[in-house]
């Protein structure tokens, strides 16, 4: 997931001042501190040691920057995908699924929860598509695909 230019200035900013002894790289402890600072949750040892090896191509035991941006990608894109599946899960729950992602939508409640928001979305064509074994309601998967306007 790419950087914000503000992000690419954070990231150019952590990673001069986590790097102790300015000689261009930083080691694993740095690399924590700095991920720490910059919002992500700290990783493990055991994450941050995959982490080096995945990003350290040169296997010189520390990060230089590129590695560094790409360690900051790589988690920011975790950081989003967790969110959205979130929302995506709470929606599920708001409208009669489980938490668990069990459970099912009727899809008499996902129409009336459309026109209660005056969403014109053509619900028909919509369930043709996804409501593979056509039940008149809607798993989470298929919920998934709807709202991604996807079929499965």
């Amino acid at each position: 997931m790419p950087l914000t230019a503000t992000e690419l200035a954070h990231c150019r900013c952590a990673f001069v001042t986590f790097d102790r002894n300015s000689d261009g790289v930083i080691d694993a402890d740095e690399l924590r501190a700095a991920l720490v600072t910059l919002g992500h949750p700290a990783p493990s040892d055991a994450a941050l040691q995959r982490m080096l090896e995945t990003m350290d191509k040169d296997h010189s035991g520390a990060v230089e920057f590129e590695e560094f941006l790409q360690v900051i990608e790589a988690q920011k894109a975790q950081q989003v995908a967790r969110c959205g599946e979130a929302d995506t899960v709470a929606a599920y729950v708001a409208l009669g699924g489980q938490p668990d992602k069990g459970g099912q939508v009727s899809v008499e409640r996902l129409a009336r929860t459309l026109a209660a928001f005056d969403l014109r979305i053509d619900l028909d064509r919509l369930l043709a598509e996804m409501d593979l074994d056509a039940n008149g309601s809607v798993s989470y998967a298929e919920f998934k695909a709807l709202l991604a306007g996807t079929a499965q």
